[in-house]
């Protein structure tokens, strides 16, 4: 009877044990499906919200920027820096994000991309804050004269100023939240609105939809431009020598970087007009000074000095 009775204890204790087990795991799972419900209800809330807010500013017409950085560019102003992304392949730039914003492993894969849109915004325009009342029509500066729509070329005096480049990348340090690519347009200090990976598999169009105007082409056809000869001074070859080693942050070489630069003809239509010109640029604190002949097609780099800039970082 005692080996009965004991036996008898033992599975009331096992039964006890099942049931509290059993209870246990409905409540946590009540407990489990009352917090799923309340985090889908705050989410619910949430979105609700945004929706009522986007809605709202949508039929404002309005939108609110958070610029995620800057970039930190050799052209130190705006003479001198390419009006388009490529033309002066050896300028290095470094998009620096906000780390405390854009957490490091925003970039985490990025570095597996050959090319990537940067859009910018184009922070020195003179006409800020009234952008919207833009000129519909406007002159590139490679449309020899004539006037197009501001949505037929890539001027910077936009509804929205906002630019949009395609470039090379170079290396990307997550920890620091920093992209160096190659080739971009923009001037020191502008800010980052979004950078977005280049895919080619999904974004290059088929070769026989390609087409542009004819200004376009004619602009970008090598046998049009102005092969100018670019030599330097006994001085400015001094001041390139010492000044090499100043390049590596900013340029894969300097002398590559003047001759990339000046072969462009940056000058404003005007400028052009002047058959002996002077003028300088820089490449951050290097100051470089030089002389347009329009007569002989040749360029003389008078000066490469250092000078103190405010830009440089």
């Amino acid at each position: 009877m005692d080996v009965i009775k004991g036996g008898s204890t033992t599975s009331r204790l096992l039964g006890c044990l099942v049931v509290g087990q059993v209870i246990g795991s409905l409540y946590c799972w009540r407990q489990a499906r009352h917090e799923r419900r309340l985090r889908t209800s705050e989410r619910n809330g949430r979105m609700k919200a945004e929706r009522n807010l986007l809605s709202k500013n949508s039929k404002k017409g309005n939108a609110t920027i958070d610029f995620i950085g800057e970039i930190l560019a050799p052209f130190a102003d705006r003479n001198g820096t390419p009006r388009q992304p490529g033309i002066v392949p050896s300028a290095l730039s470094i998009l620096k994000l906000k780390s405390a914003i854009i957490a490091p492993e925003s970039l985490r894969g990025l570095v597996e991309y050959g090319h990537i849109y940067v859009l910018f915004w184009f922070h020195l325009n003179t006409n800020q804050g009234r952008s919207l009342q833009h000129k519909p029509l406007v002159a590139p500066p490679r449309g020899g004269g004539q006037k197009i729509g501001v949505f037929a070329c890539r001027s910077p005096h936009r509804p929205n100023p906002v630019g949009l480049s395609l470039v090379e990348v170079v290396a990307v340090d997550e920890r620091k939240g920093e992209i160096t690519v190659r080739g971009l347009d923009c001037i020191h200090g502008t800010p980052i609105v979004d950078i977005k990976p280049y895919i080619p598999e999904a974004e290059r169009p088929p070769t026989d939809t390609l087409r542009s105007p004819s200004w376009v082409q004619m602009s970008y056809d090598s046998s049009n431009w102005t092969r100018y000869t670019i030599t330097y001074t006994k001085e400015a070859t001094v001041g390139l020598t010492n000044l090499e080693h100043l390049h590596s942050k900013w340029c894969s070489s300097v002398d590559d970087f003047i001759r990339e630069t000046l072969q462009t003809d940056f000058r404003s239509a005007r400028q052009k007009n002047i058959v002996n010109f002077e003028g300088s640029l820089r490449l951050q604190k290097i100051l470089i000074r030089y002389n347009i002949n329009m007569n002989d097609e040749t360029v003389t780099v008078t000066a490469v000095e250092l000078r103190e800039s405010p830009v440089d970082s």
